[in-house]
């Protein structure tokens, strides 16, 4: 095989790797980002896409965020927030961040990921080796 074409499989099995990293959740995101630091142990072909994992993460549904936020304050975001952005500004493994209007300032309010402690529970759970 030519370095060409090992350089090209490198760069489908990266890719791979990555949008089933983000399948997996938050967990698996965080080691992934962790990986993509070590450019000593892993070919750049997976460097750059688990690099991707730093900033480019999808966001969860809005409704989700919304609902999460409604609950955290105990009121409708309506009696809060003069706004608030249901589309995010960016998103993360743990969270995701929305613009919002309170007591006539403009601020951020983040808001993490559903369940996440549940989540990070169960995966290192899993990921737990018995002696």
């Amino acid at each position: 095989m030519t370095e060409e074409k090992k350089v090209q499989k490198r760069k489908v099995l990266a890719k791979w790797l990555k949008e089933n990293i983000l399948r997996l959740g938050p967990t698996f995101i965080k080691i992934g980002q962790q990986f993509s630091t070590r450019v000593d142990i892993l070919a750049q072909e997976y460097v750059d896409q688990l690099s991707e994992l730093q900033d480019q993460v999808p966001p969860f549904p809005s409704e989700i965020a919304l609902e999460t936020v409604k609950e955290e304050l105990g009121a409708p975001l309506n009696d809060i927030f003069e706004r608030f952005d249901q589309e995010p500004i960016a998103a993360a493994s743990l969270g995701q961040v929305h613009r919002a209007k309170l007591k006539g300032q403009e601020v951020v309010v983040k808001v993490q990921r559903p369940a996440l402690k549940d989540l990070f529970d169960i995966d290192l759970k899993n990921l737990r080796v018995s002696d």
